[in-house]
């Protein structure tokens, strides 16, 4: 039996540990979700809610390209280490070559293709008819964004590979960097400057230009073993890097389908004021999953330290914990979102009565899922450090594709206001998915008793 005294003092340290590791993911990861809300926030009061409307219909842009890059960063970087630490210096650099040249050969390739069909692209966005308004910002948004994709989707490979060369110092203040000068200058270009949309791209390529040329001092000054080589195009190697990393990079996929579905719903149901209020709820949970992430990564080194241990009374401490201040954290989010929904959306540029109402009951309605999606977000990491794959990737294809596009296509029929009841019953149908596998298998934790 293990003593009362032992298991207080086990909690107190698993509590300050918890605190040690979550503070510093909380600030880091509300950083990354800020640098996020800056398009909508300086487009959406400098140019409306048209704006708005272009921003989140020219989103499968960015997660096509996300798709691509990241897959073949993270995989690529993987493989890297693995070749280092096998001893093989060259072969790591070959692999660093090979995803460079491909992510920069496809992208502009790509690219090119989207300029020259450029009508046609948007079309399929859902930019609806040429000519409008929405159409000529669209165009705007996305010629910007092809344009610049290349340099702007650099940034992966540089940042992993430089990370796994021991040097996350550099990719760390690189990256901070790049969303630092995304901010600023997304104010200076979209507010200052009157740009428009296009701005917001703008500021986007000139922090991920700065990011590579401060990565490039990684290699000016030799640190590592990482080096620029011409190496033949490996295609199974390029292959086997974006398979590796494609399972982490699968949620640029369910986005890509799930916001263009979105998108052609709400702008058939709503105009380009659903579509903008679409963006303004999709950046708000994009907040409150940081908050999530923050916690996930505050757990998820415990975790794992602890199932080493097979420390069992721990691991449900940090689970406890975790759980604690995810309910906290989601309790003050969903009463400052219930109490000023209004005050949310008058932030990101909406003015009219109508559209302060419109956007008011989505904030509301998204609102009364955010303890359900705190509770769904732990759950799916708190899995993946136990090694519980299948169910952490249940759950997270579940909430993040299937029942969120099976409501999308649901209430969308009904109308605009019930649409955004999708939020709620998709953390709803996920939890209750959770708790039918778990009653199955018989545990929720996937711990054996305490001795």
């Amino acid at each position: 039996m293990i003593s009362s005294e032992t298991t207080i003092n086990g909690n107190v340290f698993v509590r300050k540990a918890f605190r040690s590791f979550f503070l510093p993911s909380l600030l880091s990861c509300l950083g990354i979700a800020v640098g996020g809300l800056a398009d909508c926030l300086f487009v959406g009061n400098a140019v409306g809610v048209v704006g708005l409307t272009a921003i989140n219909i020219g989103q499968p842009v960015y997660m096509l390209f996300n798709t691509i890059g990241y897959s073949m960063s993270i995989g690529g970087s993987i493989r890297y280490a693995s070749a280092l630490g096998e001893g093989k210096v060259e072969e790591g650099n070959r692999i660093f070559c090979n995803v460079l040249r491909s992510v920069l050969c496809l992208n502009i390739v790509l690219c090119a293709l989207g300029l020259l069909f450029l009508p046609q692209v948007l079309t399929f966005l859902g930019a609806g008819a040429p000519g409008t308004e929405v159409w000529v910002n669209c165009e705007s948004l996305v010629r910007a964004q092809l344009i610049l994709v290349p340099i702007m989707f650099c940034q992966g490979p540089f940042y992993y590979f430089i990370n796994c060369d021991n040097n996350p110092r550099l990719a760390a203040a690189a990256f901070v960097t790049s969303n630092t000068l995304d901010v600023v200058f997304n104010y200076v270009f979209v507010v200052v400057m009157d740009l428009g949309v296009a701005g917001s791209v703008y500021s986007t390529g000139l922090g991920a230009a700065v990011m590579v040329c401060i990565s490039l001092t990684h290699f000016i000054r030799k640190k590592g073993c990482l080096r620029f080589t011409w190496a033949r195009f490996d295609w199974p190697e390029i292959t086997r890097s974006f398979r590796t990393g494609f399972s982490t990079s699968i949620q640029y996929i369910y986005q890509f389908v799930t916001i263009l579905v979105c998108n052609r719903l709400l702008m058939s149901i709503g105009g380009e004021l659903g579509v903008a209020v679409f963006g303004i709820v999709f950046n708000v949970a994009i907040l409150a999953a940081s908050v999530y992430d923050a916690i996930s990564m505050a757990i998820q080194p415990m975790v794992s330290t602890f199932r080493g241990e097979r420390n069992t009374g721990n691991i449900r401490a940090t689970l406890r914990e975790a759980l604690k201040v995810s309910l906290i954290l989601s309790a003050l989010l969903t009463a400052v979102l219930l109490l000023i929904p209004e005050q949310v959306c008058f932030a990101f540029g909406l003015r009219t009565a109508a559209e302060l109402a419109a956007g008011g009951a989505a904030v509301r309605i998204y609102a009364a899922g955010v303890v359900l999606s705190g509770l769904n977000m732990l759950m799916t990491y708190y899995y993946q450090s136990m090694e519980k794959e299948f169910v952490s990737y249940l759950l997270f294809t579940l909430r993040s594709f299937v029942f969120f596009l099976l409501f999308s296509l649901l209430l969308s029929r009904i109308g605009l206001t019930a649409f955004w009841w999708v939020y709620p019953c998709t953390e709803a149908a996920t939890l209750l998915a959770l708790a039918l596998y778990n009653r199955r298998k018989g545990s929720w934790t996937y711990l054996e008793e305490d001795p």
